[in-house]
Parts: C-alpha cells; sequence; structure tokens
C-alpha cells in the first residue's frame, strides 16, 4: 500500500468545502473549466502537472517498478527540470527525485497547489463558466428543501454546461482570431466575451 501523499489529504478535505480550488479539482467538470480556463490564459503548467501527479498515483499499484520510474522520469522532464517545456517554478530550486516514492512530488505539488489557490483560481471565478460552477456547487451543498434543490441543481447543471460550452466556443473562436491575444487585466479575455 503507498504512503500517504499531500495531493491525496488536499482532495480528501474537498469534500468539506463547497466552493474552493480542491472542491473544483474533485470534479470532471471542475477540472475542464479550470483546464480551459488555464489554457486561455497560457498558464497551465500548475495545474497539468498536479492533474499529471494525480494520475501517477492514481496508477501506483498497478504499475510496475519500471513503469512507475519511466511516468517520474517523464513527469520530471516535462516539468521540474529547469527550462523544462511546462516547468512549475518550484522555490528554493528542484529537488533531487532519485528516490522513487509515492509522495516524492509533495513539496513541488504544493507550491503548484498554493500558485493555482492564490494566483490562478481567484482570476478563475471571474469567469462566467466559474460563477455558473460555483452556484451548481453551492446548490449541491445547499440546505434547501430536496424539491427545490432538486429543481435548482437541474437548472445549475444547464446553466452552467451551456456557459461553458459557450466559452469553449468563444475560446475556440478568440484562439484562432488572436492566437497570441491575452488581457492584461487578469481576467482571460474569453471570460470578457458577452
Amino acid at each position: 500500500m503507498p504512503e500517504s501523499s499531500w495531493l491525496s489529504s488536499k482532495l480528501i478535505t474537498a469534500t468539506h468545502e463547497p466552493w474552493s480550488l480542491d472542491a473544483v479539482l474533485a470534479r470532471n467538470d471542475g477540472v475542464a473549466c479550470l483546464e480551459q480556463f488555464c489554457e486561455s490564459e497560457k498558464s497551465e503548467e500548475n495545474l497539468t502537472f498536479l492533474l499529471s501527479v494525480r494520475t501517477w498515483q492514481s496508477m501506483w499499484q498497478a504499475s510496475t517498478e519500471v513503469q512507475r520510474r519511466a511516468s517520474a522520469d517523464a513527469l520530471i522532464k516535462q516539468h521540474l527540470h529547469s527550462g523544462a517545456p511546462m516547468e512549475v517554478c518550484v522555490p528554493g530550486g528542484h529537488s533531487k527525485y532519485d528516490e522513487l516514492k509515492f509522495n516524492m512530488f509533495d513539496k513541488a505539488l504544493e507550491h503548484a497547489h498554493k500558485t493555482l489557490s492564490l494566483d490562478t483560481f481567484p482570476r478563475f471565478e471571474e469567469c462566467e463558466s466559474a460563477k455558473a460552477l460555483k452556484t451548481l456547487l453551492l446548490s449541491e451543498n445547499g440546505q434547501e428543501d430536496s424539491l427545490e434543490r432538486r429543481s435548482k441543481k437541474s437548472a445549475h447543471r444547464k446553466q452552467f454546461a451551456s456557459s461553458f460550452q459557450s466559452k469553449k466556443s468563444r475560446t475556440r473562436m478568440f484562439s484562432s482570431e488572436n492566437s497570441d491575444s491575452k488581457d492584461n487585466s487578469g481576467v482571460c479575455s474569453p471570460c470578457l466575451i458577452s
């Protein structure tokens, strides 16, 4: 049985907070929405690293040591070497990753998560699709009467799906027209299109 990791303990606590980065990361639709936002800002390295490590850890028991090492080396090459294609900046430099352990990426994960929480997530919250997702999450965790809650939840799901799909279409359109454009106000341009 692998040891516990910083990431697995963070995702367990997500069930107690109805709206947070961890609550978004605990849902497939939340991850997709956040990925779209990060891609539109060209700042997906921390999220991609976090999701890659989560996948790597989920396959830990089913993998051989050779497979684990190969996957870990690919993660290191992609994210943790100086000048890596999707480098995650870790204060104090990158550790040596010689010893293959389930929680070997915890220091870098903590920093990636902190960056997402303090930098990316506040900007993400300003996008319409994030606002719709927040409404959905809060309604799912609300105290309303169960019939009323189901009705609201259904309406929020439709609103979120509609908002997410329209943002996806506008992001593609925006990206093809202005591939290098990024709004400097801290909110991604596709979220500003109404």
